[in-house]
């Protein structure tokens, strides 16, 4: 019997289509490039440098945008500090909007599910992130805190253990196939992916966090 479901937080509850996009703005001021351009270099920063993060000793995703940051300002030099950047950015993550379909969770708040996010984000625009959002949870993960990034096993059973669950009475659902979807598997937990472009083929799919009805049974 399924009584809470594990939420990843940006791109499956949080909007992260625009992830990069203030602050892409924000350095085409400084450097009068295109922010377009400047965005989907970030992007590509990103890719390279946060592939496969999570098999390294725990550094905060802070330190990799740092080197992320360090790479972009050899390439456009910018006029802030890295610092200032990054601050920027959090800022600007922890105001990214819920998707609409969120709404969903009042109802699985009133059938007496737990709520329960889990993100490997980092703690600082991850809070203020949901403070502005006003999202309810149960219990609240986050990879700073713990140590641990998504797909490792450690952080799946920390949240169990939070929550007081076994992994036959829980839900997981993400929108990453190799951090989100790969951990939940691996950590014994029925996974499902939320595409909301319909990008990928995998067998526990939704469109939207509606269809999770029918994983609820």
């Amino acid at each position: 019997m399924i009584k809470g479901i594990i939420f990843d937080l940006y791109g499956t509850l949080i909007d992260a289509s625009s992830l990069f996009k203030k602050v892409a703005f924000e350095l085409s001021d400084e450097t009068n490039i295109d922010p377009l351009i400047i965005e989907n270099r970030i992007y590509e920063l990103y890719d390279d440098i946060f592939k496969n993060y999570y098999l390294n000793e725990f550094k905060s995703e802070r330190y990799y945008y740092g080197k992320l940051f360090k790479k972009l300002k050899e390439e456009i030099s910018f006029i802030s500090s890295i610092e200032e950047i990054i601050d920027f950015m959090y800022e600007s993550f922890s105001k990214l909007p819920l998707y609409a379909d969120v709404t969903y969770l009042n109802e699985l708040r009133q059938n007496g599910y737990k709520i329960i996010i889990l993100s490997n984000a980092d703690s600082s625009f991850v809070k203020e992130g949901l403070i502005n959002n006003r999202l309810f949870y149960n219990e609240l993960i986050i990879s700073e805190e713990v140590k641990f990034y998504k797909p490792s096993k450690e952080i799946f059973d920390i949240a169990l253990s939070k929550s007081n669950l076994r992994t036959s009475e829980v839900l997981f659902v993400g929108d990453n196939l190799d951090t989100d979807i790969k951990g939940g598997v691996n950590a014994g937990i029925k996974s499902i992916l939320i595409d909301r472009d319909n990008k990928y083929k995998y067998a526990l799919k939704i469109k939207n966090l509606y269809e999770l009805k029918k994983y609820m049974e």
